[in-house]
């Protein structure tokens, strides 16, 4: 493995060599990390070194992705899911959500003036 970072990696450090894994050393401007397995970088730029340098392959687990707040906060997931639900993503399936509200409670974007409004609305008539 690689770490990429200073002491707000030492847990994952620990963590990792507790089960036992190697640590390469990754030097800046000469370093490397062809064949590490895994790549731990505290920050998203950290990252991008590697993927610049191209030492990561296929199978090179890494804890930063391109767009991984799509997945990470709420309003960018729902959007994401909303988008792949429109466009068609998800097959008809006889016992399967056949739509995003079937999978999921009602979910606002209050930042939208049309969602705010559609929530304030729902809100009055689970009041009543």
């Amino acid at each position: 493995f690689v770490i990429l970072g200073g002491e707000e990696c030492e847990p994952v450090r620990c963590a990792f060599k507790k089960k036992g894994w190697v640590e390469q050393q990754w030097r800046t401007g000469g370093g490397s990390a062809v064949g590490a397995e895994v790549i731990w970088a505290s920050t998203r730029g950290l990252l991008d070194k590697a993927f610049h340098k191209g030492d990561l392959t296929p199978a090179t687990t890494v804890n930063h992705f391109l767009r991984g707040f799509v997945l990470g906060t709420k309003i960018p997931l729902l959007r994401s899911l909303r988008s792949f639900y429109e466009e068609g993503g998800v097959p008809p399936h006889p016992q399967g959500p056949r739509s995003l509200d079937d999978l999921l409670p009602r979910s606002y974007d209050l930042r939208e003036l049309h969602e705010l409004e559609s929530f304030l609305d729902d809100m009055a008539c689970s009041e009543a």
